[in-house]
């Protein structure tokens, strides 16, 4: 939350909004609107001579993303609330079950998402309150398989460190075809790729070109809210343009 309130007491903009925190199926939303409300009281005193516009009354759309696996905020409607309260920046984010407790992120922005000021992580303990507040269990959101879902939640994304460029399939190049591949991948803590998926591609030849490619990118292993490294899946989307 720190970093927060440290970027917005920089600037001059002192219309803030915070909108409710996501959940992965909105069944908790009652926390978010919690969060939501936790944040704007840090903010009012942390920063000065701020300006906290209601939010929590405003049915803002969540949308499920086809190149993710996590929802988000309608983003042309969250410019349209801003542009009408005369919000100048807005805080929104995330939260979900994070080992025993409960992962959050959240970013500062102008403009929707156009003009993003800082970004921030971390992790909560369940609170009676918090408890008090869960239509399910969030133990029942933890990954089977201990892998997390990448930029959610209080979770990072990896980084690349070395990710070359796929080729460009033979068929393709003699058709003079351009091409998209969306990829789900699991990226260990050995910063490798593992588990690649195709979720979305222009033909067999492009997926098998962003397929290979990808099984060699070594990254830096993503952290956790509690700023370890964390095993993720992350959307990887790969276009390729002909040149001749």
């Amino acid at each position: 939350m720190a970093p927060i309130a440290q970027e917005i007491s920089k600037g001059h903009e002192r219309k803030i909004a915070v909108l409710p925190l996501i959940s992965r199926d909105q069944e908790n939303a009652s926390v978010g609107i919690w969060l939501a409300k936790q944040i704007a009281v840090n903010l009012a005193n942390s920063v000065p001579r701020i300006e906290l516009l209601d939010a929590n009354s405003v049915a803002i759309p969540v949308l499920a993303s086809k190149d993710s696996r996590h929802p988000s905020y309608d983003q042309k409607a969250v410019e349209a609330f801003a542009k009408h309260s005369g919000a100048k920046v807005i805080v929104q984010g995330s939260f979900g079950a994070f080992e025993e407790g409960l992962g959050v992120s959240l970013t500062a922005s102008k403009k929707g998402r156009q003009e993003i000021l800082t970004e921030n992580a971390g992790k909560l303990n369940l609170t009676s309150e918090i408890t008090a507040l869960l239509v399910r269990p969030l133990k029942s959101d933890l990954p089977s398989d201990g892998v997390y879902e990448g930029g959610w939640a209080g979770v990072g994304l990896p980084k690349c460190l070395k990710c070359p460029d796929p080729g460009f399939p033979v068929d393709a190049r003699s058709s003079h075809t351009e091409g998209r591949v969306i990829l789900f991948v699991l990226v260990g803590l050995d910063g490798a790729s593992h588990q690649i998926e195709v979720k979305e591609a222009t033909s067999p030849s492009f997926a098998r070109q962003a397929i290979n490619a990808v099984g060699t990118w070594k990254f830096e292993p993503a952290l956790g809210p509690n700023r370890k490294p964390v095993p993720v899946r992350v959307p990887v989307e790969i276009s390729f343009r002909f040149r001749p």
